[in-house]
Formats: C-alpha cells, sequence, structure tokens
C-alpha cells in the first residue's frame, strides 16, 4: 500500500538513527515499516509546551525524536540539559511502566 511506504519514507530515517530501531529495520524490514505507518507521529509543539512533566505516568506511553528545534529537560535539582535534532527523549516508557523523573518543555 502507497500510504505505508509513503509513512516508511519520512519517518524511517528519524528512526533509524536509533540503534534499536535500525538493528530492527535490519532483521524485519516488514515490521519497521509497520510501525512507520501505526505508531509513529508527529507533534509539534510551540516555545513553552510542555512535552511531559516531572511525576506524569502517561496513559499511552511514547518515545520523542526531536526533528527541529531545541527543547529544555529539567529535574529537580539537576542543572538543565538541552535536548535538540538527533536525539530522543521517554524511551524507557515503551519497555517499562514509566513514570517522568523531569520536565521536557519546548
Amino acid at each position: 500500500p502507497l500510504r505505508v511506504e509513503l509513512h516508511f519514507e519520512l519517518h524511517a530515517p528519524v528512526l533509524m538513527g536509533h540503534t534499536f530501531f535500525d538493528n530492527y529495520g535490519g532483521v524485519n524490514s516488514a515490521g519497521i515499516q509497520k510501525l512507520c505507518h501505526i505508531a509513529v507521529s508527529k507533534q509539534l509543539v510551540a516555545t513553552g509546551d510542555v512535552v511531559f512533566a516531572n511525576m506524569e505516568h502517561s496513559a499511552r506511553p511514547a518515545m520523542f525524536f526531536f526533528i527541529t528545534g531545541t527543547l529544555l529537560y529539567t529535574q529537580p535539582g539537576v542543572m538543565e540539559e538541552e535536548v535538540s535534532v538527533g536525539q530522543w527523549a521517554s524511551e524507557a516508557s515503551l519497555w517499562t511502566s514509566w513514570i517522568h523523573t523531569g520536565t521536557l518543555r519546548a
């Protein structure tokens, strides 16, 4: 199906920047195509928007890949850290029951 191929072409280059998804795509190309089609979406944020907050437990676990801009990750008592293009956040929420230990803000 054309839409599956289109989603793969749009999203795979970003996902493949992560070792797990790169390896998964190498052993299961149909699986990574399905993942790009079903599970990947874009989330646009504006300056000041909170992507996730400290102590938040998301009902829909999500991993975030950054393709433009810079966001700020803060944890109580820890120095702030910039998150930018080519990085990702919240990977652990895919594999475990996760509560965020910091806030990610655009």
